[in-house]
């Protein structure tokens, strides 16, 4: 029962909200638009803001939601659930394995294991596009700083000693996000990185 909630986690994370929600309002493919990407700054390119804001709740919906059901049976289980929430964003069957980068998934199985961190890495993603309007900046400097919160967090808590599945999860979501934006970091570097709201 309990590796159900784990292939929960893969079948809601390959749920393309963006795909859907551009298709019924507007009519017409995101991965035609803009990027091409498969997640909610795409789709608030190619739809308006609302659109954009309900593709991002949704995202995150559905990694939180197996996360939390996971804990039901085990820490181990709600890692497993939300990475392959994520997993599912990334690579979702319904799309033939291209799907979007990952960081709103991730927020929201971050968002049940730990709030406060993930909260932290918020205003570090809020700061970093404030100054610079680049998301996928703020993206990646949010997701390099997590590990940091959630240090800094057990640590407040008293808990110096944190378990090696713990750390392994959080290198894993790390590595796939920064991946999943290689192509942001090398418009970045080239200077040909679309800031928000062009």
């Amino acid at each position: 029962m309990e590796y159900l909630v784990v292939l929960l986690g893969y079948i809601l994370g390959a749920i393309p909200f963006a795909h859907l929600l551009v298709t019924l309002t507007r009519g017409v493919d995101v991965r035609e638009i803009g990027s091409g990407n498969v997640g909610a700054t795409n789709a608030m390119r190619a739809a308006g803001k609302g659109v954009g804001i309900a593709v991002l709740f949704l995202d995150a919906l559905k990694g939180a939601i197996p996360t939390a059901l996971g804990f039901y049976f085990s820490p181990k289980i709600a890692y497993l659930a939300g990475f392959m929430a994520i997993l599912g964003h990334t690579f979702p069957i319904f799309l033939k394995f291209k799907g979007g980068k990952g960081v709103a998934t991730s927020f929201g199985v971050m968002l049940v294991i730990s709030p406060v961190a993930i909260l932290g890495s918020l205003l570090v993603f809020i700061l970093v596009v404030a100054l610079t309007r680049y998301v996928s900046l703020g993206s990646v400097v949010a997701t390099l700083s997590f590990p940091l919160w959630f240090y800094l967090y057990s640590a407040y808590r008293g808990i110096y000693s944190l378990q090696t599945m713990e750390w392994l999860f959080i290198f894993l979501i790390v590595c796939l996000i920064i991946f999943n934006h290689r192509s942001n970091i090398k418009r970045l570097i080239d200077g040909k990185e679309r800031r928000l709201g062009e």
